[in-house]
């Protein structure tokens, strides 16, 4: 039977680890060595202290004594920093046991870093419909802008003297030429 039960434990998707009264590793499954970046042999017997320094000093050491006095469940989402400055994302769930506490942990490291991506995304497409808001009220204006120089034209057009108008060599018009002018073809000469 004991054997059986060490099997199903030691396969488990899920990291799998009982910790004494004394924060000593007293067992640790396969996925709990890889979630930990360690061998199963540098964890079992050593306290977390000596296999992770300033650990004590983390909300997760925090949590995990308050499952180790009180006895109480507990279940939350952790980020750990490796000593390699590496950041894995935890689901973990303390619960007492007669040795101290079992705690199982699923790395969620990855879905937290598409999590990440999404975020970032999704602040990126607001910034750009931001930015598209900003180039549309732009062209609004521009646009009001042609279209009023537009109805000045077009009502200097209208009261041009003889119907006559002239465009100088840098775009200028002048309404009123040609008839008053002579007939030369030249609006600028009489």
């Amino acid at each position: 039977m004991y054997g059986n039960l060490y099997k199903i434990l030691n396969n488990m998707l899920e990291g799998c680890q009982v910790i004494s009264f004394d924060y000593r590793y007293l067992y640790v499954n396969k996925a709990l060595a890889k979630q930990s970046r360690k061998l199963k042999s540098e964890l079992i017997g050593r306290t977390m202290m000596e296999v992770y320094p300033g650990i004590e000093e983390t909300e997760l050491f925090t949590r995990l004594r308050r499952s180790m006095m009180k006895r109480v469940y507990q279940s939350f989402e952790n980020e750990f920093i490796f000593p390699n400055g590496e950041v894995g994302w935890f689901e973990l769930r303390i619960e007492p046991v007669d040795d101290g506490v079992l705690i199982l942990s699923f790395e969620n490291t990855n879905r937290k870093k598409a999590e990440d991506k999404i975020i970032e995304y999704n602040a990126r497409l607001r910034e750009s419909k931001l930015r598209q808001k900003e180039i549309m009220h732009e062209l609004r204006i521009e646009k009001k802008n042609v279209e009023e120089s537009q109805a000045k034209v077009e009502a200097m057009f209208m009261s041009a003297g003889d119907g006559v108008i002239a465009v100088d060599s840098k775009g200028v018009v002048h309404p009123g030429f040609g008839a008053a002018r002579g007939r030369s073809g030249d609006p600028w000469r009489a």
